[in-house]
């Protein structure tokens, strides 16, 4: 016993060693009882703590129990100190011995949790209501719970119901039959949504034979699932595979045979593919191969499907498709896996490089037998050049019996190539392949040609592997060439001099033709008597015509020898059918026939070709239209084919010619169009002619680029169809015009009885903006002008037939003009012949304008402007009107005629009598050149062929004096019979200025005649003024050079004309570019323009413009004045 009288005593009697009963007095000297207590409860609080006191009141009793004193006792009842010592010395020792064991079973309750916590499983304990009662860290952690959150609650507040609901089921059978279940294998999906594969093991839990639970063991094996799962799907994948490489191997084993055609390796394949499939059982297949299919026994189509293409050289030949019979789960992968997808592909492949190798094969056993039985010899060589392969035509060709006779030996002992050997082979080895003629040598020794086709074999790398070459024996070929290129010469001389005698028969016929046919023109230009009026018009017909046919032959020779070419000309459309119209409406108006032509909207004007071959194909199919027809009307249309040229911004115009005639018969319309073929002979004798046109406009109409065609029924009348191709111009001349009067909303009434003429006219004014009403015949006219007054809407512009039946257009017009209501009705009179007494009463009714049918529309446009008060201006006149232009300040021109013809000098002196022109006279061209050197003369009518010197020579002669002389060219006239174009080159090149063709016209010869006469008399005012100089200021610094420059250029004046006359245009074009590149280097640009234009004109060998660039270089040299600085 430790007795102790103060605090800190008390404090340091409580440490060590620690007493197991404390006895306080409740009042100390130091410190009272309470204090004790309170150091005794921090210091040791499970020591027996008892106070001894005096007398205390209950409420301090019990603040002193309540402060951890297991009692008291009062200082008069110290008696109960000893029972109140032991009971707390016995309740010390008990409860220090219950701690003992509590701790004891607390460090080993620590220690099974900690076991429990630690292992890999997870463990737990349920009551008999599926509670969870305790739950281990790993069951924690794969719930993704805490562990006190899951205690008191089941499965249910955790798993999905259907998982719940099975744990249940197992907790409940363990408990029943007391016993554990073991290998529990199934899939938890945790709160936090992850599955888990388990194996749990489920221990009833009982107490004194009761069942409290059960004990969950349970391990999580999904690492090992997916390996087990991975081992199964890689056997299965390798079962697959095997499958599919079977597959494939016994596909290629099948293509490998070379005996098995490609169907059979196609129906085997399809048989293969369903074993190597997952589901064989339900799967069918099928090959589809260039239309052809194979299918395996039970096939057909479903929606389960799988397809593959079959691709060759990027195009699909065909398909390989798989089909399941009946629906199957999806897998991961869908309906099908990934490897059959990828060995479908593969089959398809696989079948790609089958099919195409058997077509290879294909074709080579086909070359392989064409090779051999090839008619053509086929060899092989080496690199070296001997011979490695030979078909049974080159053994046959050369004369051999055994292929061992010839292969291994060297290829040029077989042909003599000599210098072409080396050509042949670099051939061959810089583009791989040579083609010619080569001689053979037979076995025999015999020399034979071929033809050599040779060329080098490569390999996929591009390198030579061999060459080889095919021979055709051309022996006979050659003989056959020979003979027919004898036949050809002699077929060329033989049209050459059928060309030569057409001209010469031209020129002779010709010749007198132009004294008989001039002279009936100067007949009828003088009195006569109506008889003989008629002889000179029967002797004028007669002549026209035999001059047509002779122009026909001669058109039809140069198509024939392809003499003929067509000009490439600017030229307005419009006005080649008013011109073609004019010349054909008094033939037509002579039968009564209406004659019109109507253009579509979108024909362009402005064209380019050759106008004068176009208008001839008109005048031909006109002429044939009106000659064919008694009565009604021919109707000429053009509109742009809907076929479309085939050249960049050129036309395809279709032209028609509609007759209302006899027509054709339908087996008489392929032939029509053969030289000297009518319809009939009947028709030959009554219409006449020599059935030459159409022929010839079908020439001219293929050389335009186009064709023609006829579309006829007996008794209705016949349509003439053709298409020719002309360029557009791109800066086409417009005419010059004045501001026009507003025809828009201009109220018309045509009268005309022909109802094409006024559809044509009712056409063209609508499209002016114009109102058109049509009348039939003049009482129709008069009641629409009537019923036009009655409403007071009147007629503006009345376009008038002349010639209607039952009421005339001339009395129509009286009526208009004697109503003072219809007055300011303009008229405008068409009438289909221009009858001198129709225009007499005309003007006596006030009608200002009269048009002769057909009307083009610019004629139409003027007329109607004209009429009611404003006139477009035109840039050029409508028409051309031969008249003698007056000279002024010469009495006359000096023309020199060199003509051998008596007949031919005294006509054109007639010709020209009545001009003011002087004419001299030359019977050939010697006389010629002594006359024109002794004297000067203004134009010169040349001739051509004449005895002692032909008109070329004479030319020719006179620009050479022009030129030693140093005067300006006198325009030289060519007069001939002869109508080729060569020959108009021939004249031209040497020297002549123009070319006119006999019979000589009067009417052309005066026209040609003025055209120079204007040029002459300018020429002679300006020779008569001083020229004015050209000043050119060039640089000082080349002051010293220009001297000698104008002096070379002055020399090329002349140097030209001699290579002018010479013909020599290459030199001509090389001094053009010299005088071209150095003119502006000097300073003088117009030298570089003249010589441009010498280049250009020299290329295209016009001769006219060449000497009109030689006379603009000689007057530029001596008006040239140079100044320097």
């Amino acid at each position: 016993m430790q007795r102790v009288e103060t605090k800190e005593a008390f404090t340091r009697g409580l440490e060590d060693p620690m007493p197991d009963l404390i006895l306080s007095d409740y009042s100390l000297p130091s410190f009272d009882g309470l204090s004790a207590l309170v150091i005794a409860q921090e210091k040791c609080p499970d020591v027996p703590f008892i106070l001894i006191s005096g007398v205390i009141s209950e409420d301090v009793a019990i603040d002193i129990l309540k402060k951890g004193a297991v009692d008291y006792v009062l200082k008069d009842r110290l008696s109960r100190l000893v029972p109140v010592v032991y009971r707390a010395l016995k309740e010390f020792k008990e409860r220090t011995e219950r701690k003992k064991a509590e701790e004891k079973l607390r460090r080993e309750h620590n220690l099974l949790q900690t076991l429990i916590d630690t292992t890999p499983d997870s463990i737990y304990f349920k009551d008999v209501e599926g509670r969870f009662v305790m739950v281990n860290k790993t069951k924690a952690e794969h719930s993704g719970i805490k562990p006190e959150d899951m205690i008191g609650k089941t499965d249910f507040d955790f798993l999905p119901r259907e998982q719940a609901e099975k744990s249940f089921r197992d907790d409940k059978h363990a408990m029943e039959i007391g016993s554990s279940l073991t290998d529990i294998i199934e899939k938890i999906t945790h709160p936090n949504k992850t599955e888990h594969w388990i194996s749990a093991t489920k221990i009833p839990w009982y107490d004194k034979g009761n069942p409290m639970g059960t004990i969950g063991i349970s391990r999580d094996i999904t690492e090992r699932k997916k390996a087990e799962e991975a081992l199964k799907k890689k056997s299965h994948d390798l079962t697959e595979r095997m499958k599919e490489l079977n597959c494939l191997y016994r596909i290629s084993r099948l293509a490998d045979k070379q005996d098995i055609p490609l169907e059979e390796i196609l129906q085997e394949t399809v048989n293969l593919i369903p074993p190597s499939w997952q589901y064989p059982e339900i799967t069918c297949a099928r090959i589809i191969v260039e239309g052809q299919e194979f299918a395996s026994e039970n096939y057909r189509e479903t929606e389960w499907k799988l397809l593959s293409e079959i691709i060759i050289d990027g195009y699909q030949v065909g398909t390989v498709e798989i089909y399941y019979l009946e629906e199957r789960p999806k897998n991961n992968e869908g309906p099908f896996l990934r490897g059959e997808i990828d060995l479908i592909n593969a089959i398809a492949r696989r079948l790609g490089r089958i099919i195409q190798r058997k077509k290879i094969e294909e074709e080579l056993r086909i070359k392989n037998s064409a090779v051999a039985s090839s008619i053509n010899a086929i060899v092989f060589g080496d690199l070296k050049g001997n011979l490695i392969y030979v078909n049974h035509s080159f053994l046959e060709m050369w004369g051999y019996d055994e292929e061992n006779e010839v292969l291994g030996k060297p290829s040029v002992g077989f042909w003599q190539m000599g210098e072409r050997a080396a050509e042949v082979v670099e051939a061959l080895r810089s583009s791989g392949s040579w083609t010619g003629e080569l001689r053979a040598k037979r076995k025999d020794g015999l020399l034979f040609d071929v033809q050599l086709s040779g060329s080098m074999v490569m390999n996929e790398d591009g390198k030579p592997i061999c060459m080889m070459g095919s021979f055709i024996d051309i022996t006979e070929d050659k003989r056959v060439q020979d003979e027919l290129q004898q036949a050809k010469e002699d077929a060329e001389v033989s049209n050459r001099a059928k060309s030569d005698f057409l001209a010469n028969m031209s020129h002779e016929i010709r010749t007198p033709m132009n004294t008989i046919v001039g002279m009936a023109d100067l007949l009828s230009e003088t009195q006569l008597i109506p008889e003989q009026q008629q002889y000179i018009n029967t002797l004028q017909t007669a002549g026209e015509t035999l001059l047509s046919l002779i122009s026909d032959i001669l058109d039809l020779s140069k198509i024939e020898g392809s003499h003929l070419d067509l000009e490439e000309i600017d030229f307005d459309l419009e006005e080649i059918l008013r011109k073609t119209g004019q010349i054909m409406a008094m033939r037509a108006h002579k039968k009564g026939l209406e004659l019109s032509y109507q253009v579509m909207p979108d024909v362009p004007n402005s064209l380019i070709g050759d106008p004068a071959r176009l208008r001839q194909i008109l005048i031909n199919l006109i002429t044939n239209a009106i000659k064919f027809t008694e009565k009604g009307e021919v109707l000429i249309e053009i509109q742009c084919d809907k076929n479309r040229s085939k050249v960049r911004d050129d036309v395809l115009l279709r032209f028609s010619i509609k007759d209302t005639g006899i027509g054709i018969p339908q087996e008489k319309l392929n032939s029509i169009f053969d030289s000297f073929t009518q319809v009939s002979s009947s028709t030959t004798r009554q219409y006449g002619g020599t059935g030459l046109g159409l022929t010839i406009s079908q020439r001219l109409i293929e050389l335009m680029g186009g064709r023609i065609w006829v579309e006829s029924k007996v008794g209705e009348g016949s349509t003439f169809y053709f298409t020719a191709q002309f360029g557009i111009q791109t800066q086409p001349k417009k005419p010059i015009t004045l501001p026009l009067v507003d025809l828009n909303r201009l109220k018309v009434l045509v009268i005309d009885d022909n109802a094409t003429n006024r559809m044509i006219l009712n056409k063209v004014l609508t499209r002016w903006g114009m109102r058109v009403t049509e009348a039939e015949n003049g009482k129709q006219g008069i009641t629409e002008l009537e019923h036009a007054k009655k409403n007071d809407n009147y007629f503006q512009l009345v376009l008038l037939d002349s010639r209607m039946p039952g009421m005339s257009g001339l009395e129509v017009a009286k009526y208009i003009k004697k109503e003072t209501s219809l007055t300011d009705v303009t008229i405008i009179m068409l009438t289909s012949d221009a009858r001198s007494e129709e225009r007499v009463q005309c003007r006596e009714l006030g009608i200002g304008r009269y048009l002769v049918k057909p009307v083009s529309s610019s004629e139409l446009f003027d007329a109607i402007t004209a009429a009611i008060g404003h006139k477009r201006i035109a840039g050029e006149a409508a028409g051309t009107v031969m008249r003698t232009i007056p000279v002024k300040g010469k009495d006359s021109l000096r023309i020199l005629l060199v003509e051998d013809s008596k007949d031919n000098r005294l006509l054109i002196q007639a010709h020209l009598k009545r001009t003011p022109y002087q004419i001299d006279i030359a019977e050939n061209g010697k006389i010629a050149i002594e006359k024109f050197t002794s004297k000067k003369y203004d134009l010169v009518l040349m001739d051509i062929q004449m005895p002692v010197m032909d008109g070329h020579s004479a030319t020719k002669a006179i620009r050479k004096w022009e030129r030693e002389k140093g005067v300006k060219a006198t325009p030289v006239i060519a007069l001939t019979a002869h109508a080729f174009k060569e020959d108009m080159q021939k004249s031209l090149n040497a020297g002549c200025t123009d070319h006119i063709t006999k019979p000589i016209r009067k009417q052309l010869l005066l026209k040609v005649i003025q055209t120079y006469a204007q040029a002459i008399l300018k020429k002679e005012v300006s020779d008569e003024t001083p020229h004015k100089k050209i000043a050119v200021r060039v640089s000082e610094e080349i002051k010293d050079l220009i001297p000698g420059f104008l002096a070379h250029r002055t020399e090329d004046v002349k140097t030209l004309g001699e290579k002018l006359e010479r013909g020599d245009f290459q030199a001509i074009q090389i001094l053009g570019h010299s005088m071209k590149g150095s003119g502006a280097g000097y300073g003088f640009d117009v030298i570089t323009d003249i010589g441009g234009s010498l280049e250009q004109a020299a290329k295209n060998k016009d001769t006219q413009r060449i000497q009109q660039q030689i006379d603009r270089l000689s007057t530029y040299l001596e008006s040239l004045e140079v100044t320097y600085e």
